[in-house]
């Protein structure tokens, strides 16, 4: 049988590797599928002598911005407390 430390440490490692990969997505303006299809499309670019800018990326600070709902002034209210507040944009627009 498994011990509780190692599998109490097993759940950790694997926690945090998820969150880790979740918070590379978060910084870099993709979900997993845009990152599956942003990672081909790299690659064809590529071969062709040209560079893939994501649309999305707004840079690591804006990311996190836009993924946690930060306006001016708004830290406390939409981070720390439960709140309710209608995203920026449209989802098609910024």
């Amino acid at each position: 049988l498994i011990s509780r430390p190692s599998l109490c440490a097993g759940c950790f490692l694997s926690l945090g590797a998820l969150g880790a990969w979740h918070a590379r997505l978060i910084s870099r303006g993709e979900t997993s599928v845009e990152q599956h299809i942003n990672s081909k499309e790299r690659k064809r670019l590529l071969q062709l002598g040209q560079v893939y800018k994501n649309p999305y990326n707004f840079g690591v600070w804006m990311n996190w911005q836009v993924f946690l709902g930060i306006q001016p002034g708004s830290f406390f209210r939409h981070v720390l407390f439960p709140s309710c507040h209608a995203p920026l944009g449209t989802g098609m627009t910024w």
